[in-house]
């Protein structure tokens, strides 16, 4: 059992939904409120307590390490995974995972903007062996059929397989090393995965009761900007 000190922030993606506004400001770095959505995360694993983050990037990669290296995070210690072209969310993990391979990490994405408290998950005692742990929302307008279902003893199941109330993935999970070993290297993404996790029995979720958005589409990033005021009003 451990608790978390390590994430990884996701944060590859071309944004093409977002476009023309990601041809030249990279997704990660697109602001909601003051900050970019990349510091938003950095913001919340200082504060929870984290060390160690590793962040991969590929498009206008060269635009979101220059942000990083101008940037000031004390006890954070920031490791760039590069990759030539975007892996996708299963690839990067795999080819990020030689600095993740301590214990369980905290796994986001970069294109979501919450304001959800993740001390508790840092603080949490963790299990050895191969598990991962999702944070779930309720299905947005744009996903209405949802990823899972999440059963009353905390169980994920395929939406497919189990009846019950279905939810979204939030772009935010807590994983082993002993699962993300399973990923194989090269392009590929995570939903395949998680289904067959679930298939197993490995994964387990929680709501995620806090503002929440997915960042994917000029009026979502707009919905972000309002929900970040609402928080800060």
């Amino acid at each position: 059992m451990r608790s978390l000190d390590m994430a990884m922030i996701l944060a590859a993606g071309r944004g093409e939904r977002l476009r023309p506004l990601t041809d030249t400001v990279p997704k990660p770095l697109v602001r909601v409120g003051p900050w970019p959505l990349l510091d938003h995360h950095l913001i919340r694993l200082q504060r929870a307590g984290i060390r160690r983050v590793v962040i991969n990037v590929a498009h206008l990669a060269d635009r979101v390490e220059d942000h990083l290296n101008k940037g000031h995070w004390p006890g954070l210690e920031i490791l760039v995974s590069r990759e030539r072209e975007a892996l996708e969310t299963a690839g990067g993990l795999a080819k990020a995972l030689p600095w993740l391979q301590e214990g369980p990490f905290l796994l986001l994405s970069a294109d979501i903007w919450t304001d959800a408290s993740i001390e508790h998950w840092c603080a949490r005692q963790w299990p050895g062996g191969a598990f991962g742990h999702l944070a779930v929302v309720a299905n947005p307008p744009h996903h209405p059929d949802g990823d899972f279902v999440l059963a009353s003893d905390g169980s994920l199941h395929n939406k497919d397989d189990a009846e019950g109330v279905s939810c979204t993935y939030a772009g935010m999970a807590v994983l082993s090393p002993e699962l993300c070993r399973e990923i194989s290297p090269g392009k590929s993404a995570l939903a395949p995965y998680f289904r067959d996790w679930c298939r197993r029995a490995l994964l387990t979720g929680e709501w995620l009761n806090a503002r929440w958005c997915d960042v994917g589409t000029p009026e979502r990033l707009e919905q972000a900007r309002r929900l970040f005021e609402e928080s800060n009003a």
